[in-house]
């Protein structure tokens, strides 16, 4: 929700049709200030990086949901795979990938798998399997 809030604004109330140079933009930030490691831009990045992973789900024809509980654990989106499968996917905008609550949701809903999207490699541990932001479309295979 905060990404569409941060592009309504962007789009809408500024008025942004792309067209014009960035640097008349009130607001505007260079596209090289969000993929840097400036932590000014990290709520940006995630919110972004979330919309980008709801974006492809929803394409490929996939419904995905949000899970919480009780303010102690969240999933950024959890949906059934072809064999029926209910599979957690934890969306990370860097390289760093703790996340406490796979595990917990791994374990309480006794998945086969689950998936991690982030700026990691391919990988395989520990029953998550890793895929790189820029190699989403392997998701949809």
């Amino acid at each position: 929700m905060k990404s569409v809030l941060i592009l309504h604004f962007l789009l809408k109330e500024r008025r942004w049709t792309g067209s014009e140079p960035e640097s008349r933009i009130p607001g505007a930030c260079r596209a090289g200030l969000v993929l840097s490691g400036d932590h000014r831009m990290d709520d940006f990045k995630g919110a972004l990086t979330e919309n980008y992973i709801m974006q492809a789900l929803v394409t490929a024809g996939i419904q995905p949901y949000y899970w919480t509980l009780q303010q102690n654990a969240e999933l950024d989106f959890v949906f059934q795979d072809r064999q029926g499968n209910i599979i957690p996917l934890e969306a990370k905008s860097a390289e760093h990938v703790r996340a406490k609550s796979l595990g917990m949701f791994m374990k309480r809903y006794d998945c086969p798998y689950a998936i991690r999207v982030s700026a990691r490699n391919f990988g395989f541990e520990n029953g998550i399997q890793s895929i790189p932001l820029y190699a989403l479309f392997c998701l949809m295979k």
